[in-house]
């Protein structure tokens, strides 16, 4: 489906989307809070609402962002073109 501008629409729109509280993923993940909310603070796609001032900030983090960083974080290290096992 093409959008008014004839750009193709992306995959699933934010509003369908499901997403994940950073709470959500390090539990998931048996992770701490901050190791995850690192991972994810500078990542596209993130959605970080405006909750008021003085309220604490939500990340919310789209499926489709948790599924490229595990991608990411599962291929091994490679040293001067080498993968290292």
């Amino acid at each position: 489906m093409m959008t008014a501008a004839n750009e193709p629409e992306a995959q699933m729109p934010l509003d369908i989307e499901q997403h994940f509280t950073i709470e959500e993923i390090a539990k998931k993940w048996r992770m701490k809070r901050d190791t995850v909310y690192r991972m994810f603070k500078e990542e596209p796609g993130v959605f970080r609402p405006s909750m008021g001032e003085g309220e604490r900030h939500m990340t919310l983090v789209p499926l489709s962002v948790i599924q490229r960083v595990h991608r990411r974080m599962e291929k091994p290290p490679k040293v001067a073109g080498r993968v290292v096992s």
